[in-house]
């Protein structure tokens, strides 16, 4: 299995995301289920690293 890494920029976005949802709109259970969301995906994508390609594909020729 492959362990998929974020870059410093993408962590910083997501935690500024789950604060700004936590705090600003407050809504703490929607927060923790975005991040539980995002978890499960990158988890998909450790199993089966071809996804992020197909993604990146698909929207590529969306344009």
């Amino acid at each position: 299995m492959y362990k998929a890494s974020y870059l410093p920029i993408a962590l910083d976005d997501l935690r500024n995301i789950i604060r700004y949802i936590t705090h600003e709109l407050k809504a703490p259970r929607a927060a923790e289920n975005l991040r539980l969301k995002i978890d499960k995906e990158v988890k998909k994508i450790e199993e089966n690293p071809l996804l992020a390609v197909n993604a990146w594909v698909a929207k590529s020729e969306l344009r």
